[in-house]
């Protein structure tokens, strides 16, 4: 089987997406003790997963002539689903009174891989672990990841006030069922792990 990717570039909120981490700080402690802006809260969420038989492909892409909406039939559209957010998480820390601490993190499998052995989905699952830190104690508002963690695939991207400050794509699909050696990695899913610090300024 096959399965729908986002064909995501610049910054897009409305964009699709599998998963999706959402949360609003405020550097300064005088406008937010917590960190987080007032009225707000930090939002997990994920999209729809659509999963697609081999004929689907015969015109070379994946698009809404496959949607049939006849599921389970091995033909076009084959089944939809959402994977869950409860190992997804964000924890806000105020660090100074102009710096605050995101700690973005998480686990999501795709919901159609069929948990046969209790480890199975855990080889297609996306895993990150990312702190990045805020601080406006200088006239520039400087960014920072303090450690960033992901495991390749699938592509990912993280924003700061619509700015791309890190990312990851495998290339260009589709792609069917992930085979971590197609992609030279040594191992499996979460376990193929690459971790970064950087640091910069918003513009």
């Amino acid at each position: 089987f096959y399965y729908a990717g986002d064909n995501r570039s610049d910054f897009d909120p409305d964009g699709s997406f599998r998963t999706r981490q959402t949360v609003i700080v405020v550097p300064e402690e005088a406008s937010s003790a917590s960190g987080i802006a007032s009225g707000t809260a930090p939002m997990e969420e994920t999209g729809t997963t659509r999963q697609y038989a081999s004929d689907a492909l015969d015109d070379h892409s994946l698009n809404a002539s496959d949607d049939d909406g006849v599921l389970q039939d091995c033909h076009l559209e084959n089944d939809v689903g959402h994977a869950s957010t409860s190992d997804m998480h964000i924890a806000v820390t105020r660090t100074s009174p102009h710096s605050v601490s995101a700690h973005i993190y998480g686990n999501a499998s795709n919901p159609l891989i069929p948990d046969i052995v209790g480890w199975v989905r855990q080889i297609f699952a996306i895993t990150w672990d990312y702190t990045i830190n805020l601080d406006t104690s200088t006239q520039v508002t400087k960014w920072s990841i303090i450690e960033g963690c992901h495991d390749y695939f699938p592509a990912f991207q993280v924003y700061v006030n619509g700015q791309l400050i890190d990312g990851y794509s495998p290339g260009p699909g589709p792609w069917p069922d992930f085979n971590p050696a197609a992609f030279g990695l040594p191992n499996l899913g979460r376990f193929n792990q690459e971790c970064v610090t950087k640091r910069g300024t918003l513009s």
